[in-house]
């Protein structure tokens, strides 16, 4: 494993770490779009296993960077353990609050605003995939991935829409959505 990759993996492996010590702490006052909201050890995670996957190297310090990713995977298991329910109902709250945020963001890009703020909003979908895929465990879903394929369909042209597995295609014939052009100033 190249040093520059084992830096940037130890360096997300501490955030992975100060993500769920700050849900910990937390917890009783929690903030949807904050710097720490209920669900970033899930961000943090899902980046992480992204890296791991790109990498084809199991050297030993590739093993020793997945065992301290497999502990602290531990570790957020004792939170959700510990946090029980509680914690659950947050992170389907901030779905809420996230898809309300990128509805607001699609719906003002389709009247022809500008996308202010547009960084915050795209991560906040990305936040939003995040928190259906592990929503999904215990809750149906069907309708926030059906509303975040309507607004992908809305603000991203069919050709560069992102994370198609949480798309279902039909919806875009269904509602006859047209994806965005350049006549209407939406720039995907």
């Amino acid at each position: 494993m190249d040093t520059l990759s084992a830096q940037y993996l130890r360096h997300r492996l501490a955030r992975f770490s100060q993500a769920i010590e700050a849900a910990r702490e937390q917890v009783s006052d929690p903030s949807a779009l904050g710097r720490y909201p209920a669900s970033a050890p899930y961000y943090e995670r899902s980046g992480i296993v992204q890296l791991f996957n790109s990498l084809d190297d199991e050297s030993g310090e590739w093993r020793n960077l997945k065992g301290e990713f497999d502990k602290l995977e531990q570790d957020l298991r004792q939170l959700e353990a510990d946090l029980g329910p509680a914690y659950r109902k947050l992170l389907h709250g901030e779905l809420k609050t996230c898809l309300d945020s990128y509805f607001s963001a699609v719906c003002h890009a389709n009247l022809g605003g500008t996308m202010q703020g547009s960084d915050q909003d795209l991560l906040c979908r990305d936040r939003i995939v995040i928190l259906i895929r592990e929503l999904e465990k215990d809750h149906d879903l069907s309708g926030a991935r059906d509303l975040l394929g309507m607004l992908d369909a809305n603000l991203f042209p069919h050709d560069a829409i992102t994370d198609s597995d949480l798309i279902d295609p039909s919806l875009q014939n269904e509602y006859r959505l047209h994806p965005s052009t350049s006549r209407n100033g939406i720039e995907g």
